[in-house]
């Protein structure tokens, strides 16, 4: 897959990041690249901490997500987050367009490594994570995939 193709990755219909069903949610696709995943966002009001600045949480919560999806798209499994080390650069803001992506950094035994960024238009880092995540077995990784809304496809 050259770097123009992107794979639209499945989501979970409650999931408060991914899912479409969830009426609270975030509702972000990932989309899967040779060797990262990545999502597209803009805040909204709902999301602050405040003023006009997202709350910390809910930044945390996208970029755990985007290391799970790294682990499932490119290490081939899902997995829980061990531990989450996240670094707020810059704040981000109501309306701020930005680019979520993950990527896998070592696939030991027991434990991956990966990141996760959140950057703004202007290719700034407005906060970065490091993951370490528990992986789950191939059986509980099909498992999951059974109540996932499979939207595998090329575009």
């Amino acid at each position: 897959m050259n770097e123009i193709e992107k794979v639209v990755l499945p989501r979970f219909p409650g999931c408060f990041v991914c899912g479409p069903d969830n009426d609270h949610g975030l509702n972000l696709p990932f989309y899967g690249f040779t060797d990262r995943v990545e999502a597209r966002w803009s805040p909204q009001l709902p999301h602050i901490g405040y003023a006009q600045t997202i709350h910390g949480g809910i930044l945390s919560t996208v970029l755990d997500e985007a290391v799970i999806w790294a682990a499932y798209h490119l290490a081939g499994r899902f997995g829980v987050t061990a531990e989450l080390n996240i670094r707020f650069k810059r704040p981000v803001n109501v309306g701020e367009n930005v680019l979520v992506t993950g990527c896998m950094t070592e696939t030991g035994k027991r434990l991956w490594t990966a990141e996760a960024k959140l950057v703004n238009m202007a290719e700034k880092v407005l906060v970065s994570a490091v993951a370490r995540i528990h992986p789950l077995s191939v059986q509980k990784t099909a498992e999951m995939l059974n109540n996932l809304d499979h939207g595998f496809s090329s575009i």
